[in-house]
Order: C-alpha cells, then sequence, then structure tokens
C-alpha cells in the first residue's frame, strides 16, 4: 500500500515536472491561440475580447503560473488544451510579454 502511495506521488511529481519544464513554440501558440482562443480573447495583436475573457495582452501582463493554471483545466466550451497545444500558447504568451 505505501509503495503504491509512493510510486502515485512520484507519478505526479513526475507529470507536473514535465508540464512545467515543457517548451512551446510561440509561432505555433499563435496559430493555436488564433484558432481556438481568439473567439473569446480577442486578437493576439490587441483585438477586442469578450466582455467576460481577459484581452491577450492582459494576460500576457500577468503572472505565467496563472497562465499555466487556466490552460491546465476546461475554462472554454471546446475543452481543455492538450499539454502540448497549451505549452505552446504558453510560449506566445510569453512572446507578447516581451514585445
Amino acid at each position: 500500500m505505501i509503495r503504491s502511495c509512493v510510486l502515485a506521488i512520484v507519478g505526479i511529481g513526475v507529470a507536473a515536472a514535465a508540464w512545467a519544464f515543457s517548451a512551446g513554440d510561440a509561432a505555433r501558440g499563435r496559430e493555436i491561440a488564433l484558432d481556438l482562443c481568439a473567439g473569446c480573447h480577442g486578437l493576439p495583436d490587441g483585438g477586442t475580447a469578450a466582455a467576460a475573457a481577459p484581452a491577450f495582452l492582459a494576460i500576457a501582463g500577468g503572472d505565467a503560473e496563472s497562465v499555466k493554471a487556466a490552460l491546465k483545466r476546461p475554462h472554454w466550451d471546446g475543452g481543455r488544451l492538450s499539454r502540448g497545444d497549451a505549452a505552446h500558447v504558453i510560449a506566445f504568451i510569453d512572446a507578447l510579454r516581451t514585445e
């Protein structure tokens, strides 16, 4: 029993580390954002966002951990992004911070 719990905890830690350190591609993230996110969050270059959703530039002004937390859970009608797609979107949002 204890061994199973330890293995489960280690597995969760490995999964969390993989999420935290996976590098995304900002260009691919922009494509995903335009396809899946722009309807609510507006265009990445500052276009109009829906009333209930923050604009991309506002998201980029926030902290990275909040962005990661939001992308890990379903928050739109389409569901949840895969880890890889979320990593790409995070890379895209990080790129907005530096522009």
